[in-house]
C-alpha cells in the first residue's frame, strides 16, 4: 500500500511540475490577427488563439522569436527590448499614435531586430541611434 501511495505522489509531483515549468515559457513564434485578443497571451497567442496587437504578442515571446501578423490590419505601437523579429503580410501596419512612435527599439547591442512587413513602417526610434 505504502508503495502505491508514494508512486502517485512522485507522479502527481511530476505532473505539477511539469505543468508550472511548460505555463511560465515564452514561445518562438507568436501570432497577431485583426480578429485577435490581448487576453490570449494566456495560451500565448497561437494561430488558434492570436492576440490583437504586437505590444502585448511580445510580452510572450522567446528572445530572438518572431511574431507574426496573419492578416492586414493596423497592429498599434510596439516597444522591442530584445531580439526579435516580426513578420507580416501585406498590409499589416505598426500604428502610431498622433504625434508618437510607432516602433520603439531598445533592444541592446548584438540583439537582432527584423521588421519584415511590406507596408511603410513610419515614426520608429532606436536607442542607440542607428550610425
Amino acid at each position: 500500500m505504502k508503495y502505491g501511495a508514494l508512486l502517485r505522489n512522485a507522479v502527481c509531483a511530476t505532473v505539477v511540475t511539469f505543468a508550472l515549468t511548460h505555463s511560465a515559457q515564452a514561445t518562438l513564434r507568436t501570432f497577431v490577427s485583426n480578429n485577435g485578443n490581448d487576453a490570449n497571451t494566456a495560451t500565448s497567442c497561437q494561430p488558434t488563439a492570436p492576440c490583437r496587437t504586437f505590444a502585448q504578442a511580445i510580452t510572450v515571446t522567446d528572445p530572438s522569436g518572431e511574431i507574426v501578423a496573419m492578416d492586414a490590419s493596423g497592429y498599434g505601437p510596439v516597444t522591442i527590448t530584445k531580439a526579435l523579429s516580426i513578420i507580416g503580410v501585406d498590409g499589416a501596419t505598426v500604428g502610431a499614435p498622433a504625434g508618437g512612435i510607432g516602433v520603439t527599439i531598445n533592444a541592446g547591442t548584438g540583439n537582432l531586430v527584423v521588421i519584415r512587413i511590406r507596408s511603410t513602417v513610419s515614426n520608429w526610434a532606436a536607442t542607440p541611434a542607428f550610425s
